[in-house]
């Protein structure tokens, strides 16, 4: 099997175990067992579970930037985006909540190792970037980056509310509560003024 073929087979191992069984039992073990893969392939493929782990938030940041993408088509408008980023979102993790719990686990686990630097700032930089990126999309050129930036940054807090509220087991009040944060989000993205 090709060395990148044989990393990313790991990488969705690894988060297989984690979304299923937690941080705690995301061992090389584990995850070679999962992968169906010797465990010298894991070890040759990556040098600790620091890496092995940094391997994992870079899959999901790209895995999130292909759904972020498709659910938001280009020039669909800055407060449809938001709608249909917070809608495409929640309902991922709605149907999914072992994905943001898995998320959740393995950003406080970064925030906590010192050795992996900083990686859960980083994935939660960029996870934002991808959100930023399709609502600029969204708006077509017609709105600053700035300005979506910082749209996207109360569209952020929002939704990190939401999924607190989804994996603590109360998806359906979350869902109100999104409908209720759709309009907050409406207005937020109409106030922000369109370029001159």
């Amino acid at each position: 099997m090709p060395a990148d073929e044989r990393s990313r087979q790991i990488l969705e191992a690894t988060g297989r175990v984690i979304a299923r069984d937690g941080i705690a039992k995301a061992t090389t073990r584990n995850v070679a067992a999962e992968a169906g893969a010797p465990l010298a392939s894991l070890h040759y493929t990556f040098r600790n579970k620091e890496d092995l782990l940094a391997g994992v938030y870079t899959l999901w940041v790209e895995q999130g930037g292909e759904r972020i993408a498709q659910l938001v088509p280009d020039g669909c408008g800055l407060p449809e985006g938001v709608r249909l980023l917070m809608t495409g979102m929640f309902d991922w993790y709605a149907a999914e909540p072992e994905v943001g719990m898995a998320q959740f686990e393995l950003f406080f686990w970064a925030l906590r190792t010192p050795s992996a630097g900083d990686l859960g700032q980083r994935f939660y930089r960029e996870f934002r970037a991808q959100c930023a990126k399709a609502l600029e999309r969204a708006s077509g050129g017609t709105h600053d980056r700035k300005e979506i930036a910082e749209l996207t940054s109360a569209v952020f807090c929002l939704f990190d509310g939401l999924l607190i509220k989804i994996l603590a087991g109360d998806a359906r009040a979350a869902r109100k509560d999104l409908a209720r944060f759709l309009g907050i989000a409406d207005a937020l993205a109409t106030e922000v003024p369109a370029k001159r």
